[in-house]
């Protein structure tokens, strides 16, 4: 499943209004440590099971992924890049699983209707 990237980032917004000025977070994380803390956050809404967007991210947990001095605007920079990085496992699975579904219905539609050795159903139409 997908992170709706947009919502998480207006939800963040919304918490960076209200932050604390002395809150403290590790600043000397790399990328994929962020990414790797940030996937024990994840959590599926529980209304909306298998349906695009229903894994949510913890914005709490992700705004304290970031230094407290960062300008809002450099923390949903730096959270949009996360939650992009982290959305890219999932998309390679559906590119992947497109792609099979494509073959599939390519070499069916082969077999059964061009192929000299199948079983010939007729033309394929526009319909």
């Amino acid at each position: 499943m997908t992170i709706d990237v947009a919502a998480a980032i207006t939800e963040l917004g919304q918490k960076l209004k209200l932050r604390q000025a002395n809150a403290v977070a590790p600043d000397s994380l790399d990328l994929a440590s962020k990414i790797k803390l940030l996937e024990e956050s994840i959590y599926t809404d529980p209304a909306r099971p298998g349906e695009r967007y229903s894994t949510k991210i913890n914005t709490t947990y992700l705004q304290s992924l970031f230094d407290a001095h960062l300008s809002d605007n450099e923390i949903i920079a730096q959270a949009t890049q996360l939650l992009d990085a982290l959305n890219v496992e999932p998309y390679r699975r559906y590119d992947d699983l497109l792609r099979r579904i494509l073959a599939n219905v390519s070499n069916r539609l082969r077999y059964e209707r061009l192929d000299k050795d199948g079983p010939q159903k007729g033309p394929i139409s526009g319909q």
